[in-house]
């Protein structure tokens, strides 16, 4: 989520915690599936601060399934996303 803070400017939702300001992301949306909700709800937190790449190594890692929509239009997931038709 981002918000348009007093001097007009963008700012997301999440801090970072080194700088004690709004979030710098190349990511637009995180998603992870994961055994629990809490689970997947903390690690989208951590997908906003690490590339997108170095996210889903994470993710593979502790055999997590995560995607990532990065600013730059792509959309990046996990080898093993499941795939929906409709």
């Amino acid at each position: 989520r981002r918000f348009q803070n007093a001097q007009g400017e963008q700012t997301h939702h999440l801090i970072d915690s080194h700088r004690g300001e709004s979030l710098e992301s190349e990511s637009l949306s995180v998603t992870v599936l994961a055994p629990t909700a809490w689970q997947a709800e903390a690690m989208t937190k951590v997908g906003f601060h690490k590339s997108p790449a170095e996210f889903l190594h994470l993710a593979r890692r502790k055999g997590l399934r995560a995607g990532v929509f990065s600013a730059d239009g792509s959309w990046t997931r996990s080898s093993d996303w499941p795939e929906y038709r409709a």
